[in-house]
């Protein structure tokens, strides 16, 4: 059998950054966009980091149905896998270069059905969170030493 997850650096650039270019600098979305572990409808799902940080170092979560306050509250909990925050920041749709869905593609019962969904969304955001790995925490678990996660309050079809 074929192992189709292989390590990558792909996104190694991440290692060398300092707090003030992520901060400051562009948001480098197709660097982090390519290869990227996209999880879209992802909830609060910290698994697929835990998971596949070996192979991949940059997530993409898409999910309408959270609030910016939560998730910025729970990402923390990578500290428990031995990583702390290096940087985070607070991202723009313009960041993405997004475009509106054409929701005239649904039939009349999908865009009843979407609208019903639609109407219990949250207002989108984007954040960038950026973890290194902090050798002086007790636990260390497998994977890299360095990952990024992009969390977006969007609708996972439409942000893709």
């Amino acid at each position: 059998m074929t192992n189709i997850l292989t390590k990558k650096d792909r996104h190694s650039f991440l290692k060398v950054m300092t707090e003030e270019e992520i901060m400051e600098k562009p948001f480098p979305a197709g660097e982090l966009l390519e290869g990227c572990f996209y999880y879209p409808a992802c909830g609060r799902d910290g698994r697929p980091v835990e998971r596949f940080s070996v192979y991949v170092q940059s997530f993409v979560y898409a999910d309408y149905g959270v609030e910016a306050e939560d998730i910025k509250k729970r990402i923390l909990r990578f500290n428990e896998a031995g990583f702390s925050l290096f940087a985070s920041r607070d991202l723009e749709k313009s960041d993405f270069n997004m475009k509106e869905m054409d929701r005239d593609i649904l039939n009349r019962e999908e865009r009843g059905r979407r609208n019903l969904v639609m109407n219990r969304k949250r207002p989108w955001f984007g954040i960038w969170f950026v973890f290194k790995r902090d050798k002086s925490l007790k636990v260390q678990k497998p994977g890299s030493d360095f990952f990024s996660i992009v969390y977006v309050g969007a609708d996972g079809v439409e942000f893709y």
